[in-house]
């Protein structure tokens, strides 16, 4: 159990083992209106403007200033070649949402194991000669199961491609970060939340917080919606316009892949 139940560490702010001193020392501080003795770097050098939007406000306050011009700059109109059947996908949103079948298989889900190797093939087709295994691409899933099915099958030139849960993700960062949520219900969200003592999910900032250029989302809609907005880890108005359907759900697949 990481609840505490002891009056006497209830007492001093231990209400939970999993929060770490700093964390719980912050807390007392904010807490008690010590303002003197914390304070919050504001300028940050990763996130486009677009990703942040929602981590920003979510999380911090709406504090956080973008330090460099290119974290504000458009969309290239030439991302992709325009033949790409992504073309649409990486051109009108830095943060994407495209929804997956729910899987009957718990902490797995097919639909975002494809995705994700196939999304990895465009981004390296995207970097081109600049490709970099160890910064332009990283899978971030919160099971082990999946990170397996993900890896399986995948070219042997991307086989070093980070794939790996959120805790391994902490202070690294990729141009473009796939989240495959692999979700079946709500109660497997819960588990997968660590919230800290003012109601934010530490995991899910640290998940949405390691992208540079964009942001793509796999999951279960039906899911994630029925979780309420507050834990819903996609900001709505952005997802509405980086919506991209689901190719493998169609009917008849077109040979995308």
């Amino acid at each position: 159990m990481s609840v505490c139940k002891v009056p006497e560490l209830q007492a001093i702010g231990v209400d939970n083992y999993r929060n770490a001193l700093f964390s719980r020392l912050l807390s007392n501080a904010q807490a008690k209106g010590w303002h003197d003795c914390y304070d919050m770097l504001t300028y940050h050098y990763r996130m486009h403007r677009d990703i942040a939007d929602f981590p920003n406000n979510r999380f911090y306050g709406g504090k956080l200033i973008e330090a460099l011009e290119a974290q504000q700059s458009p969309i290239p109109p030439d991302i992709l070649p325009k033949e790409s059947q992504f073309q649409e996908l990486f051109g009108q949103s830095r943060v994407v949402f495209i929804p997956s079948r729910r899987d009957p298989k718990s902490k797995l889900n097919d639909d975002e194991a494809i995705l994700a190797k196939e999304l990895v093939k465009v981004v390296a087709e995207m970097h081109g000669p600049n490709f970099n295994i160890n910064r332009s691409v990283g899978v971030i899933t919160p099971y082990r199961a999946q990170i397996a099915n993900i890896l399986r099958d995948i070219p042997p030139d991307l086989q070093e491609v980070a794939v790996d849960t959120v805790e391994r993700f902490q202070g690294s960062e990729r141009d473009v970060i796939i989240l495959s949520l692999a979700v079946k219900s709500t109660a497997q969200l819960a588990n997968m939340q660590s919230m800290n003592r003012a109601g934010v999910d530490r995991k899910l900032n640290v998940a949405l917080t390691r992208a540079k250029s964009y942001l793509i989302i796999l999951g279960n809609e039906e899911v994630l919606e029925k979780n309420g907005p507050v834990q819903r880890p996609y900001p709505p108005h952005q997802a509405k316009r980086g919506y991209f359907h689901n190719p493998l759900a169609k009917a008849k697949m077109p040979d995308l892949f």
